[in-house]
């Protein structure tokens, strides 16, 4: 917004599936313009379906953020597929890689498999552990979800058609293997 008093936006979207990040409505865009409310409590964000991004809750210390379990949000693109990647670090050595793993994601059919890239990270694996798994634009809900080593409590929403998967037991982010399980995912 360039002006006083304006409280929304006309922004470009490309060609694709986009969600809106708070709220995960779903756009289909031939590669257009949308007017997006925007005031200074609701900044309009959007991913790009096909996407998967790793999140982390905030706190007041990078220290304090890192104790908070990984939230995985993928995003489906037309053809229910999805790919992403994340390098984490101690946050303390100064040489890069040196205390890291760096592990990419990809989402196909009904199944989330992470592929270690690299992996030397000897910090407190507690940092690393994913607790819940959030999926937009999820055609039909699946009957269970199978995370080995950990149970799954599902819930998923007909309408928004968004899944989310919270996870009894924590699982290291490397190790998140994920399947839906249903006549049609399997």
């Amino acid at each position: 917004m360039l002006k006083e008093g304006e409280t929304s936006v006309n922004a470009y979207l490309p060609s694709g599936v986009w969600y809106d990040f708070w709220t995960g409505s779903q756009i289909v865009s031939s590669g257009q313009h949308f007017l997006f409310e925007a005031d200074l409590q609701s900044i309009p964000v959007h991913v790009r379906g096909g996407s998967i991004i790793p999140m982390k809750s905030s706190e007041t210390t990078t220290v304090a953020t890192r104790k908070n379990p990984f939230q995985i949000l993928i995003a489906l693109d037309t053809t229910d597929a999805a790919s992403g990647s994340i390098y984490i670090d101690d946050g303390e050595d100064l040489e890069v890689g040196k205390q890291s793993v760096h592990v990419s994601f990809t989402f196909s059919g009904s199944k989330l498999t992470p592929t270690i890239i690299q992996s030397n990270y000897n910090g407190d694996n507690d940092n690393l552990n994913v607790q819940q798994v959030t999926i937009l634009g999820l055609r039909k809900a699946p009957v269970s979800v199978t995370v080995p080593g950990s149970q799954a409590h599902l819930s998923y929403n007909a309408n928004s058609k968004i899944l989310v998967i919270q996870l009894k037991t924590p699982v290291p982010i490397h190790s998140l293997n994920l399947a839906l399980k249903d006549g049609d995912y399997e």
